[in-house]
């Protein structure tokens, strides 16, 4: 694992490691719209899964607030990651997406879902966003 983390370093920078957190201009606006490229798949992941949790709640199976609460988190999670992106506090970083640490927030999201709303947590743990 560790392997394949440092063949990977450098990667996204056009093959070049900044030394001492100097990263070309270039570079860094590349990064910014990768990154937003990625929250609004992001986005549109959760805003899917809302669609779907809507659709078990007219069929009866859950309440409203399942679906709307689900939204709202995963939208204030992206938020915050967008927030993150756009004052660049992720170039600071080695792994500038914080990739890690987005995994495990929407695993822990969908992980509170699932004993939130455990009639249906199959949805929860098919879903990976």
């Amino acid at each position: 694992m560790i392997g394949a983390a440092l063949s990977l370093q450098g990667q996204g920078s056009g093959g070049t490691v900044a030394l001492h957190g100097e990263v070309p201009a270039d570079v860094l606006t590349r990064r910014v719209g990768q990154r937003r490229q990625m929250l609004a798949v992001q986005a549109v992941s959760s805003a899917l899964i809302s669609l779907v949790l809507l659709i078990y709640c007219y069929a009866g199976t859950i309440s409203i607030v399942i679906p709307a609460v689900y939204f709202l988190s995963g939208i204030a999670l992206i938020g915050f990651f967008v927030v993150l992106s756009e004052t660049h506090v992720n170039d600071r970083f080695e792994d500038h997406y914080l990739t890690i640490i987005q995994v495990g927030s929407h695993v822990a999201l969908q992980l509170g879902f699932l004993l939130a709303a455990p009639e249906i947590g199959y949805v929860f743990l098919s879903a990976c966003s």
